[in-house]
């Protein structure tokens, strides 16, 4: 089933609160829970006018089933737009739903004059390095990060050119 992607709107931190507050999305992407709140306010007081993102709900037959975010947007150097963040819901994953977002993230970038389309995520998170591998993504760095639950870990950044 092929997705389609629109732009985040303030109706949709309902699910993307939902979304992020699941246990299992919390332990791969290591953050904290946050309330209703707390992402509306990150919506309105940062992401809604910020031209270096684009922040897209991913919905198969009108149901949300992801969030992607892009970042890297804004300034002269068109060299590598990023993947900031992508999570598909735990009963929609393993249905080529991450796929389809790295692919579309490709053609957003390259619509806009990008070279590469790059990603960072954490050694444990095998899920997203096996996606991002199978799409043909190269590993080109292997170093410690900080992750938003504020712990040093492995993470790994994947470089594609498109």
């Amino acid at each position: 089933m092929k997705p389609t992607f629109v732009r985040l709107e303030q109706k949709d931190i309902v699910f993307l609160s939902e979304l992020l507050n699941d246990p299992a999305v919390i332990a791969s992407l290591h953050n904290e829970v946050m309330d209703y709140a707390a992402w509306l306010d990150a919506y309105l007081t940062h992401w809604k006018n910020d031209a270096d993102e684009a922040h897209f709900i991913m919905l198969s037959e009108k149901t949300p089933v992801g969030w992607l975010k892009l970042n890297g947007l804004e300034g002269s150097d068109r060299d590598a737009a990023w993947i900031s963040m992508l999570v598909v819901s735990k009963e929609n994953q393993r249905r080529g739903f991450g796929h389809r977002a790295v692919a579309f993230s490709e053609a957003f970038a390259k619509e806009r004059g990008f070279r590469r389309l790059c990603v960072h995520t954490t050694c444990d998170n095998l899920a997203a390095i096996a996606l991002y591998l199978s799409c043909g993504c190269k590993i080109t760095e292997y170093a410690s990060c900080t992750t938003g639950d504020g712990k040093h870990r492995i993470g790994y950044t994947f470089t594609k050119d498109i």
